[in-house]
């Protein structure tokens, strides 16, 4: 970035900022992510998803942040019909798409900050994420957003290692918040209770966690995955 581009940047709002840093840093990461964010066992992966999503292959689901596409993919495997991912990262989700392509997948990949989701209200029986909540700079904000696409009654998953009892325990990230050019990580050391309490904020009921059993990534061994899952109030005539 040049310095005239850094003035320029420094005098949007802090949400658009924070965007074009967040775009261009995973836009350089997405040449090697896969290589270091493989899951282990695809088959165990797409059993647990199934049963966190339940069993209609005709819900709408959006994957939140989808990266490189491995959960919509994975739904999509399995027969979802009507998935669609989001994120900032043209450049991750060109290997979602590939991916998806090669092995005849339909997957509906758009671009879309997590905050400002591109769609309307109650768009959604299933709202799912993987590996965002610890890089969400307004979380609460995020989850408002995420249950205004939900339909009434829709499901809210949001996955990520935790240290179990514990809750997202990550290093020092200054390198990251530098290179990413965002202020603050709110989650980035949420307890378990933090998370679940930004689920009852936004109105969500019944928020809980479940462990993944057996998920785990091929270089890290640790089945330390989990799902929080929440539910949007029904509409009841």
């Amino acid at each position: 970035m040049t310095s005239t581009d850094a003035r320029t940047e420094s005098n949007l709002p802090r949400r658009e900022r924070e965007a074009r840093g967040m775009t261009d840093y995973w836009d350089v990461r997405s040449a090697d992510y896969d290589a270091t964010h493989e899951v282990a066992d695809r088959g165990t992966w797409r059993r647990v998803l199934g049963e966190l999503v339940g069993d209609d292959r005709e819900l709408r689901i959006l994957d939140v942040a989808t990266g490189t596409g491995l959960i919509a993919n994975l739904l999509a495997e399995q027969g979802y019909s009507h998935v669609t991912g989001v994120d900032l990262s043209e450049g991750m989700m060109s290997h979602a798409r590939r991916y998806a392509a090669e092995r005849g997948l339909t997957v509906d990949y758009r671009v879309g900050n997590a905050l400002e989701l591109p769609f309307p209200d109650a768009s959604f029986d299933v709202v799912i994420s993987s590996r965002l909540l610890w890089t969400l700079t307004e979380p609460d904000a995020a989850v408002r957003e995420w249950a205004r696409v939900l339909l009434p009654g829709g499901t809210l998953i949001a996955i990520n290692e935790l240290e179990p009892g514990e809750g997202i325990r990550l290093s020092p990230l200054d390198d990251y918040r530098a290179k990413a050019r965002v202020d603050e990580l709110p989650f980035a050391n949420a307890d378990i209770d933090d998370i679940l309490a930004a689920l009852a904020s936004a109105g969500l009921l019944g928020a809980r966690m479940l462990h993944l059993p057996g998920c785990h990534l091929v270089k890290r061994d640790r089945e330390n995955w989990f799902a929080f899952v929440a539910t949007k109030a029904a509409v009841h005539p």
